[in-house]
């Protein structure tokens, strides 16, 4: 039994005494299995899979390019519902409410075909959806106070690190199983079905989990709190208004092409689920055994507004490499926009997560959070529209006929300036910011460079 503890400790908590002796353990390791539950739902039931099967009932670009976004564009609804979470104290039954009602309605989607006339499909589906999203961005504020409250201050980065590690490991496995799944089965429908039945049974699941997690007394703000209130005070918290603002900045930037992406490599570049999912192993694989660690580490040392900022430049390769991409070039460039992927998006999601609860004040931090959340939503509803006016305005270029792609291509060139652009914006603020005057320099590298070479084992 010990050698089977001490085997569990190095496989999940790679052997760091701060989590593995952590009174909230029996918590931690619940968590973790929540999130890969959670995240197998995930898979199951969106992200190029819903992409897919909207492409598959024919639906048009202008509708399809919504898909990924609707869980942060449905965060608009939150400014009106904080405060009725805000209220209360403990969160674990109202949890489980909301997240089983969220998870019916987002399976629904699988069946409206057999009842709902042709005509009327896309729209019926996309009812069902945004009424999904929107529970369930109820339910992620729910959370995201139960979590902080339940996980000590000085091991959240790398907590939350490990945490994503597994869900990354899901995400390895589970769509290349589910993508060659659906590529070998002659009833399309049919292969989409089933994925959502799955879905369905590992959302069960995660539900069950939920209970097993202990419940926690929240600090609950006494004073009545309305929709202008929820508006106005973190308007007045200058350091969280400005994270926003940089947080829904890069968000629109990224996603006034990034919203393409899977039509673009779906419908125009005609690539197989099963393709699309393998490669996404080298970005997943890269997370899990090196980038997590490595920026929860940089999180716990330097700091999350280091992460985050460090996060905005990287995006730039990422982005810039998408303006190469056509039929020929696909097979050379997407590994190298999936190591891209793998390098900032752990330490975006870290730095971001991170950063965010070090300037909520834990007395209403569902309003915060649903501040936050709905200034992200009206972002992602504007950025596939004016991705839409780009992708038009550059069709009608002629010199861009002459180019495979070239309206998509161009829209991506218009991504990568922009997020040089905020970079440099970010990285000038938050040296500004510094008041140790020991980051952002010659020495802040040299310690990331020695946590590096930690993480990779040529160092202890």
């Amino acid at each position: 039994m010990r050698t089977w503890k001490r085997l569990l400790n190095r496989i999940v908590y790679n052997d760091d005494p701060d989590l593995i002796l952590s009174p909230a353990k029996k918590n931690m390791n619940r968590f973790i299995m929540q999130a890969m539950l959670g995240t197998a739902f995930g898979t199951f039931s969106g992200g190029i899979f819903l992409s897919g099967y909207l492409l598959y009932l024919g639906a048009p670009d202008s509708v399809t390019s919504y898909v990924p976004l609707l869980p942060n564009i449905c965060g608009i609804f939150l400014l009106f519902v904080s405060t009725l979470v805000d209220r209360r104290e403990t969160r674990k039954k109202f949890l489980i409410t909301v997240n089983a009602t969220c998870k019916v309605l987002l399976i629904s989607v699988a069946f409206v075909p057999l009842f709902v006339p042709e005509p009327f499909r896309i729209p019926v589906i996309f009812v069902f959806l945004i009424c999904g999203q929107a529970i369930a961005c109820v339910n992620n504020i729910a959370f995201n106070s139960w979590f902080n409250e339940l996980i000590p201050v000085e091991i959240k980065g790398r907590f939350f690190s490990t945490r994503q590690i597994f869900c990354v490991l899901m995400t390895m496995i589970l769509p290349v199983a589910a993508g060659f799944f659906v590529d070998r089965m002659e009833n399309q429908y049919l292969a989409f079905v089933i994925l959502f039945l799955c879905a369905g049974l590992t959302g069960g699941i995660e539900l069950l989990v939920f209970g097993r997690i202990d419940d926690v007394k929240l600090e609950v703000s006494k004073e009545k709190v309305n929709i202008v209130k929820a508006f106005v005070t973190p308007l007045k918290n200058k350091p969280f208004f400005r994270y926003v603002i940089v947080t829904c900045l890069l968000h629109f930037f990224v996603h006034i092409s990034a919203s393409f992406s899977q039509i673009f490599l779906l419908r125009y570049l005609h690539s197989s689920y099963t393709y699309i999912n393998a490669m996404a192993i080298i970005n997943c694989a890269l997370q899990m055994l090196i980038f997590y660690k490595f920026w929860g580490k940089v999180t716990d040392r330097l700091g999350a507004n280091f992460t985050l900022t460090i996060s905005l430049s990287l995006y730039v390769l990422d982005y810039l490499s998408w303006v190469f991409v056509n039929e020929r070039t696909l097979v050379f460039i997407y590994p190298m926009i999936q190591i891209f992927a793998a390098l900032e998006g752990p330490a975006f999601t870290v730095g971001l997560y991170t950063r965010r609860y070090e300037l909520i004040p834990k007395e209403g931090r569902s309003m915060y959070d649903s501040f936050f959340v709905c200034c992200l939503g009206i972002t992602l509803l504007a950025a596939p529209f004016v991705g839409n006016l780009l992708r038009d305005l550059f069709g009608r270029v002629a010199f861009l006929d002459t180019i495979s792609f070239g309206s998509f291509r161009a829209v991506y060139l218009v991504s990568t300036l922009a997020l040089i652009v905020l970079g440099m914006l970010a990285f000038a603020s938050a040296k500004k910011q510094d008041e140790t005057g020991t980051l952002y320099t010659k020495e802040s590298w040299r310690q990331m460079k020695r946590m590096f070479a930690e993480t990779i084992g040529l160092r202890r």
